[in-house]
């Protein structure tokens, strides 16, 4: 406790910065949105209906940022980004499953992989996704 006051009074602006910035939207969820309390018990479901709570505040504020044919917008954009990163990925499945190879995929690397004598599976190539060849 000691070692967090210490912090506290040497870092004043750091601090009040802080609750600037993080308090708010605490302080808006209970106070505009009437959320003095969980309806819920359990750690686990306290954490859903909180996030349905951040997720509603969030959707909010992008509304008041963007508009809704902004928040639109940003969200068809993004499908459609979606959209492409799996035709993608399916052209290169298509690809590899032709020739019947072991793969691992990752967000940023496709590897071939083999078995070894010993019954492991190991890498034998690896072959970057680089942002070039990503749509």
């Amino acid at each position: 406790i000691e070692a967090n006051l210490k912090r506290v009074t040497e870092n004043k602006a750091a601090y009040q910065q802080r609750k600037e910035i993080i308090e708010h939207p605490f302080g808006t969820i209970k106070r505009s949105y009437g959320y003095y309390y969980t309806l819920l018990r359990t750690k686990r479901k306290v954490a859903g209906e909180f996030a349905l709570i951040y997720l509603c505040y969030n959707i909010r504020r992008v509304i008041n940022i963007l508009g809704v044919n902004g928040l639109k917008q940003a969200l068809n954009t993004t499908i459609n980004r979606i959209k492409d990163y799996c035709k993608h990925l399916t052209a290169i499945f298509n690809e590899i499953t032709k020739y019947k190879l072991p793969i691992e995929l990752s967000f940023d690397t496709i590897s071939l992989i083999e078995e070894s004598n010993d019954g492991q599976w190991k890498i034998k190539n690896q072959f970057p996704i680089t942002k070039s060849n990503k749509r």
